[in-house]
Protein backbone atom coordinates (compact mmCIF):
# COMPACT_ATOMS: atom_id res chain seq x y z
CA UNK A 1 0.00 0.00 0.00
CA UNK A 2 1.79 3.59 -1.10
CA UNK A 3 -0.71 5.97 0.26
CA UNK A 4 1.73 6.92 3.15
CA UNK A 5 3.96 8.54 0.86
CA UNK A 6 1.50 10.36 -0.88
CA UNK A 7 2.27 13.25 0.97
CA UNK A 8 6.31 13.48 1.88
CA UNK A 9 8.97 16.88 1.47
CA UNK A 10 11.66 16.30 -0.38
CA UNK A 11 15.44 18.75 -0.01
CA UNK A 12 16.97 20.35 -2.76
CA UNK A 13 18.80 18.40 -5.21
CA UNK A 14 22.56 20.63 -5.11
CA UNK A 15 23.70 18.77 -8.20
CA UNK A 16 24.34 20.17 -11.74
CA UNK A 17 21.39 20.37 -13.58
CA UNK A 18 21.59 20.73 -17.95
CA UNK A 19 19.57 20.76 -20.59
CA UNK A 20 16.61 22.37 -20.46
CA UNK A 21 16.92 23.45 -17.00
CA UNK A 22 17.04 27.75 -16.58
CA UNK A 23 19.56 28.66 -13.63
CA UNK A 24 17.56 31.31 -11.58
CA UNK A 25 20.41 33.39 -9.79
CA UNK A 26 18.86 34.91 -7.47
CA UNK A 27 15.64 33.85 -5.14
CA UNK A 28 14.40 36.35 -2.14
CA UNK A 29 11.63 35.25 0.13
CA UNK A 30 9.48 38.11 2.20
CA UNK A 31 6.77 38.06 4.61
CA UNK A 32 4.73 40.89 3.96
CA UNK A 33 3.22 40.37 7.51
CA UNK A 34 6.49 41.65 8.68
CA UNK A 35 8.43 43.29 6.68
CA UNK A 36 8.82 47.53 7.01
CA UNK A 37 11.31 48.52 4.45
CA UNK A 38 13.46 46.58 1.94
CA UNK A 39 17.00 45.79 3.88
CA UNK A 40 20.44 47.16 2.52
CA UNK A 41 21.01 43.51 1.11
CA UNK A 42 18.09 43.50 -0.86
CA UNK A 43 19.30 47.11 -2.29
CA UNK A 44 22.12 46.21 -2.95
CA UNK A 45 21.36 42.60 -4.74
CA UNK A 46 19.20 45.27 -6.75
CA UNK A 47 21.60 48.03 -7.65
CA UNK A 48 24.23 45.29 -8.65
CA UNK A 49 22.27 43.78 -11.59
CA UNK A 50 23.09 45.22 -15.08
CA UNK A 51 21.03 48.15 -16.43
CA UNK A 52 18.22 46.13 -18.59
CA UNK A 53 18.00 42.78 -15.99
CA UNK A 54 14.06 41.35 -15.07
CA UNK A 55 13.24 41.31 -11.66
CA UNK A 56 10.13 38.94 -10.88
CA UNK A 57 7.67 40.38 -8.19
CA UNK A 58 5.07 38.52 -6.84
CA UNK A 59 2.83 41.45 -6.16
CA UNK A 60 0.49 39.76 -2.78
CA UNK A 61 -3.20 41.17 -3.68
CA UNK A 62 -4.55 43.71 -0.71
CA UNK A 63 -6.73 41.42 0.28
CA UNK A 64 -4.65 38.67 1.64
CA UNK A 65 -2.24 40.61 3.88
CA UNK A 66 -2.36 44.09 6.02
CA UNK A 67 0.74 45.69 4.55
CA UNK A 68 1.75 44.57 1.01
CA UNK A 69 0.88 48.02 -0.50
CA UNK A 70 3.83 50.21 0.55
CA UNK A 71 6.51 47.62 0.72
CA UNK A 72 5.64 46.45 -3.31
CA UNK A 73 5.57 49.93 -4.22
CA UNK A 74 8.66 50.74 -2.88
CA UNK A 75 10.22 47.37 -3.83
CA UNK A 76 8.83 48.72 -7.96
CA UNK A 77 9.84 52.06 -7.82
CA UNK A 78 13.56 51.31 -6.64
CA UNK A 79 13.94 48.74 -9.65
CA UNK A 80 12.42 51.65 -11.99
CA UNK A 81 14.68 53.82 -10.77
CA UNK A 82 17.77 51.34 -11.32
CA UNK A 83 16.48 50.54 -14.59
CA UNK A 84 15.65 47.29 -14.27
CA UNK A 85 12.57 45.71 -15.71
CA UNK A 86 9.68 44.57 -13.66
CA UNK A 87 7.78 41.34 -14.32
CA UNK A 88 4.95 41.31 -12.20
CA UNK A 89 4.22 37.62 -11.15
CA UNK A 90 0.40 37.81 -10.57
CA UNK A 91 -2.45 36.46 -12.54
CA UNK A 92 -5.02 38.82 -12.60
CA UNK A 93 -8.04 37.13 -13.71
CA UNK A 94 -7.30 34.03 -10.62
CA UNK A 95 -6.75 37.12 -8.08
CA UNK A 96 -10.35 38.70 -9.35
CA UNK A 97 -11.91 35.30 -9.03
CA UNK A 98 -10.51 34.61 -5.78
CA UNK A 99 -11.20 37.95 -4.63
CA UNK A 100 -15.16 36.94 -5.07
CA UNK A 101 -15.02 34.31 -3.33
CA UNK A 102 -13.21 35.97 -0.09
CA UNK A 103 -16.19 38.21 0.17
CA UNK A 104 -18.66 35.45 -0.11
CA UNK A 105 -16.62 33.67 2.47
CA UNK A 106 -17.00 36.43 5.07
CA UNK A 107 -20.67 36.75 4.63
CA UNK A 108 -22.73 35.36 7.34
CA UNK A 109 -25.90 35.61 5.45
CA UNK A 110 -25.24 32.17 3.24
CA UNK A 111 -24.78 28.67 5.08
CA UNK A 112 -22.19 26.83 6.66
CA UNK A 113 -21.77 25.04 3.61
CA UNK A 114 -21.75 27.41 0.98
CA UNK A 115 -19.14 30.18 3.46
CA UNK A 116 -16.95 26.52 3.35
CA UNK A 117 -16.80 26.16 -0.45
CA UNK A 118 -15.65 30.00 -0.65
CA UNK A 119 -13.14 29.97 1.42
CA UNK A 120 -11.52 26.78 -0.09
CA UNK A 121 -11.99 28.15 -3.22
CA UNK A 122 -10.29 31.53 -2.37
CA UNK A 123 -7.26 29.28 -1.12
CA UNK A 124 -6.99 26.91 -3.82
CA UNK A 125 -6.81 29.93 -6.46
CA UNK A 126 -4.15 31.89 -4.87
CA UNK A 127 -2.35 29.25 -3.10
CA UNK A 128 -2.18 26.71 -6.40
CA UNK A 129 -3.94 28.48 -9.74
CA UNK A 130 -2.25 31.69 -9.45
CA UNK A 131 1.43 30.06 -7.76
CA UNK A 132 1.30 27.46 -10.54
CA UNK A 133 0.66 30.35 -13.22
CA UNK A 134 3.28 32.46 -11.51
CA UNK A 135 6.20 29.68 -11.84
CA UNK A 136 5.55 28.82 -15.08
CA UNK A 137 5.51 32.46 -15.65
CA UNK A 138 9.49 32.61 -14.37
CA UNK A 139 10.19 29.45 -16.82
CA UNK A 140 8.84 31.62 -19.71
CA UNK A 141 10.29 34.64 -18.83
CA UNK A 142 14.10 34.44 -17.38
CA UNK A 143 14.25 36.98 -14.81
CA UNK A 144 17.74 37.72 -13.33
CA UNK A 145 15.98 38.16 -9.39
CA UNK A 146 12.97 36.78 -8.22
CA UNK A 147 11.30 38.50 -4.99
CA UNK A 148 8.21 36.57 -4.31
CA UNK A 149 6.13 36.05 -0.89
CA UNK A 150 8.50 33.15 1.62
CA UNK A 151 5.62 30.60 1.17
CA UNK A 152 5.63 30.21 -2.72
CA UNK A 153 9.28 31.20 -2.44
CA UNK A 154 9.52 28.04 -0.08
CA UNK A 155 7.78 25.90 -2.17
CA UNK A 156 9.47 26.94 -5.45
CA UNK A 157 12.99 25.76 -3.73
CA UNK A 158 11.29 22.59 -3.41
CA UNK A 159 13.32 20.15 -5.68
CA UNK A 160 9.96 18.43 -6.82
CA UNK A 161 9.03 22.14 -8.21
CA UNK A 162 12.15 22.98 -9.84
CA UNK A 163 11.66 19.72 -11.75
CA UNK A 164 8.50 20.39 -12.81
CA UNK A 165 9.04 24.35 -14.30
CA UNK A 166 12.76 23.42 -15.41
CA UNK A 167 14.04 26.12 -13.45
CA UNK A 168 17.33 25.28 -10.90
CA UNK A 169 18.34 26.80 -8.14
CA UNK A 170 21.82 26.83 -6.64
CA UNK A 171 22.35 26.03 -3.54
CA UNK A 172 23.26 29.19 -1.79
CA UNK A 173 21.52 31.63 -4.88
CA UNK A 174 18.34 31.74 -2.29
CA UNK A 175 17.79 33.89 1.04
CA UNK A 176 15.27 35.36 3.13
CA UNK A 177 14.73 39.01 3.42
CA UNK A 178 16.30 40.31 5.82
CA UNK A 179 12.80 42.57 8.21
CA UNK A 180 12.89 45.33 10.63
CA UNK A 181 10.04 44.35 13.28
CA UNK A 182 8.91 46.65 16.26
CA UNK A 183 10.24 45.43 19.52
CA UNK A 184 7.88 45.46 22.49
CA UNK A 185 9.36 49.04 23.62
CA UNK A 186 8.48 50.42 19.97
CA UNK A 187 12.11 50.41 18.39
CA UNK A 188 12.93 49.01 15.23
CA UNK A 189 14.88 45.38 15.65
CA UNK A 190 16.70 43.84 12.29
CA UNK A 191 16.31 40.08 12.23
CA UNK A 192 17.03 38.02 8.86
CA UNK A 193 14.55 35.01 8.52
CA UNK A 194 16.23 31.67 8.25
CA UNK A 195 17.62 30.32 4.54
CA UNK A 196 14.77 28.81 2.01
CA UNK A 197 17.22 25.62 1.44
CA UNK A 198 16.00 24.19 4.57
CA UNK A 199 12.29 24.24 3.68
CA UNK A 200 9.87 24.25 6.21
CA UNK A 201 7.76 20.92 5.49
CA UNK A 202 4.61 22.10 6.72
CA UNK A 203 4.49 24.60 3.73
CA UNK A 204 4.37 22.15 1.46
CA UNK A 205 2.15 20.07 3.32
CA UNK A 206 -0.27 23.32 3.79
CA UNK A 207 -0.37 23.01 0.03
CA UNK A 208 -1.23 19.70 -0.47
CA UNK A 209 -3.80 19.29 2.02
CA UNK A 210 -5.29 22.09 0.21
CA UNK A 211 -5.68 20.51 -2.70
CA UNK A 212 -6.80 17.78 -1.40
CA UNK A 213 -10.22 20.31 0.14
CA UNK A 214 -10.35 21.15 -3.23
CA UNK A 215 -11.08 17.89 -4.44
CA UNK A 216 -13.51 17.05 -1.52
CA UNK A 217 -15.76 20.04 -2.55
CA UNK A 218 -15.36 19.44 -6.47
CA UNK A 219 -15.14 15.56 -7.18
CA UNK A 220 -16.41 13.96 -3.24
CA UNK A 221 -13.08 12.53 -2.97
CA UNK A 222 -9.59 13.20 -1.44
CA UNK A 223 -7.65 11.50 -3.73
CA UNK A 224 -8.83 10.83 -6.93
CA UNK A 225 -6.33 8.80 -8.25
CA UNK A 226 -6.57 6.18 -5.85
CA UNK A 227 -9.54 3.60 -5.51
CA UNK A 228 -10.04 3.79 -1.28
CA UNK A 229 -11.80 0.51 0.34
CA UNK A 230 -14.12 2.63 2.45
CA UNK A 231 -15.59 6.03 1.94
CA UNK A 232 -16.82 8.05 4.92
CA UNK A 233 -18.37 11.49 6.05
CA UNK A 234 -19.33 13.68 8.96
CA UNK A 235 -23.00 13.30 9.79
CA UNK A 236 -23.61 15.79 12.24
CA UNK A 237 -25.84 18.90 10.84
CA UNK A 238 -23.42 21.58 12.12
CA UNK A 239 -20.93 20.54 10.04
CA UNK A 240 -19.76 20.49 6.61
CA UNK A 241 -19.43 17.24 5.27
CA UNK A 242 -16.87 17.70 2.86
CA UNK A 243 -14.99 19.26 5.56
CA UNK A 244 -15.42 15.69 7.44
CA UNK A 245 -14.96 13.29 4.32
CA UNK A 246 -12.31 10.62 4.58
CA UNK A 247 -10.87 7.30 2.92
CA UNK A 248 -9.67 4.22 4.04
CA UNK A 249 -6.83 1.98 2.53
CA UNK A 250 -6.84 -1.10 3.93
CA UNK A 251 -3.37 -3.36 3.96
CA UNK A 252 -3.32 -5.77 1.51
CA UNK A 253 -3.77 -8.37 3.33
CA UNK A 254 -6.97 -7.15 5.01
CA UNK A 255 -8.49 -6.69 1.79
CA UNK A 256 -10.88 -9.67 1.26
CA UNK A 257 -11.38 -10.57 4.83
CA UNK A 258 -15.31 -9.89 5.62
CA UNK A 259 -14.84 -10.04 9.57
CA UNK A 260 -11.93 -9.57 11.93
CA UNK A 261 -8.91 -7.26 12.48
CA UNK A 262 -8.13 -4.77 9.68
CA UNK A 263 -5.11 -2.39 9.59
CA UNK A 264 -4.44 -0.10 7.02
CA UNK A 265 -4.51 4.18 6.48
CA UNK A 266 -7.13 7.26 6.57
CA UNK A 267 -6.88 10.13 4.07
CA UNK A 268 -8.42 13.33 4.80
CA UNK A 269 -7.91 16.84 4.94
CA UNK A 270 -5.98 17.17 7.67
CA UNK A 271 -3.52 14.45 6.49
CA UNK A 272 -2.53 10.54 6.84
CA UNK A 273 -3.72 8.55 10.12
CA UNK A 274 -2.87 4.90 10.83
CA UNK A 275 -5.89 2.59 11.25
CA UNK A 276 -6.65 -0.50 13.42
CA UNK A 277 -9.89 -1.93 14.33
CA UNK A 278 -12.32 -4.38 13.29
CA UNK A 279 -15.44 -5.68 11.43
CA UNK A 280 -17.59 -8.73 12.48
CA UNK A 281 -21.09 -9.57 12.01
CA UNK A 282 -22.80 -6.07 10.50
CA UNK A 283 -20.26 -4.30 13.07
CA UNK A 284 -17.27 -1.98 12.47
CA UNK A 285 -14.80 -0.53 14.83
CA UNK A 286 -11.28 1.22 14.23
CA UNK A 287 -9.31 4.01 16.00
CA UNK A 288 -7.92 6.42 13.99
CA UNK A 289 -3.88 8.25 15.12
CA UNK A 290 -2.61 10.71 12.82
CA UNK A 291 0.85 10.29 11.34
CA UNK A 292 2.64 13.54 12.67
CA UNK A 293 5.24 13.85 9.57
CA UNK A 294 2.15 13.74 7.18
CA UNK A 295 -1.06 15.75 9.07
CA UNK A 296 -1.47 19.39 9.88
CA UNK A 297 -3.74 20.64 12.90
CA UNK A 298 -4.72 17.57 14.20
CA UNK A 299 -3.12 17.76 18.24
CA UNK A 300 -6.27 15.87 19.78
CA UNK A 301 -5.73 12.57 20.91
CA UNK A 302 -6.74 8.78 19.15
CA UNK A 303 -10.31 8.83 18.11
CA UNK A 304 -12.47 6.03 18.30
CA UNK A 305 -15.07 4.85 15.20
CA UNK A 306 -18.07 2.52 16.38
CA UNK A 307 -21.01 1.76 14.08
CA UNK A 308 -23.36 -1.01 12.73
CA UNK A 309 -24.09 -1.85 9.19
CA UNK A 310 -27.71 -0.90 7.74
CA UNK A 311 -28.48 -0.65 4.23
CA UNK A 312 -25.77 -0.99 3.15
CA UNK A 313 -23.73 1.31 5.03
CA UNK A 314 -22.08 1.97 8.17
CA UNK A 315 -23.54 4.30 10.50
CA UNK A 316 -22.23 5.75 13.63
CA UNK A 317 -20.52 7.84 16.28
CA UNK A 318 -16.86 8.96 16.93
CA UNK A 319 -15.17 9.80 20.03
CA UNK A 320 -12.12 11.54 21.60
CA UNK A 321 -11.01 10.28 24.97
CA UNK A 322 -14.61 8.47 25.22
CA UNK A 323 -16.25 11.97 24.87
CA UNK A 324 -18.43 11.38 22.02
CA UNK A 325 -18.03 14.32 19.17
CA UNK A 326 -20.26 13.40 16.33
CA UNK A 327 -21.60 10.58 13.81
CA UNK A 328 -20.54 9.55 10.80
CA UNK A 329 -21.16 7.65 7.62
CA UNK A 330 -19.20 4.90 6.13
CA UNK A 331 -19.51 2.27 2.69
CA UNK A 332 -17.62 0.39 0.61
CA UNK A 333 -15.90 2.25 -2.21
CA UNK A 334 -17.92 2.21 -5.35
CA UNK A 335 -16.23 4.58 -8.58
CA UNK A 336 -19.57 4.35 -10.27
CA UNK A 337 -21.43 6.26 -7.16
CA UNK A 338 -20.34 9.24 -5.18
CA UNK A 339 -21.04 9.76 -1.73
CA UNK A 340 -21.70 13.48 -1.61
CA UNK A 341 -23.97 14.91 -4.01
CA UNK A 342 -26.85 13.40 -2.54
CA UNK A 343 -26.35 15.73 0.59
CA UNK A 344 -26.52 19.07 -1.69
CA UNK A 345 -29.84 19.18 -0.91
CA UNK A 346 -29.56 19.76 2.43
CA UNK A 347 -27.29 23.22 2.36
Amino acid sequence: MSVDNSIGVNRIDVGEKTGNFFELKQLVGVDPDYVIDMSFGLRETIQNLPSGSKVGIEYLPDFTTNKPEEYYSKLIRFCNKNDLKVVPLIDPVTVEEAKKHHTLAADESIGAWERYIHEVMENYLLEVVNQEKMFKLISEEKPDLVILGSVNANILAFDGTQEKYGIWIKEGNNQNESVEVIGRRGRQERCLLSGIANIDRRIYLSRELLVRKYNAITQGRILPAEEPDFIGYWLDEQNVPEKGLFEIYLMDKDKKKRAGIIHGTIVDTLGNARLDGAIDKGEIKFTKAYTERLSLGNAHSQISYSGNRSRGVYKGTYSIKDDPKGEFVLQKFDPQKTILPELKTKF
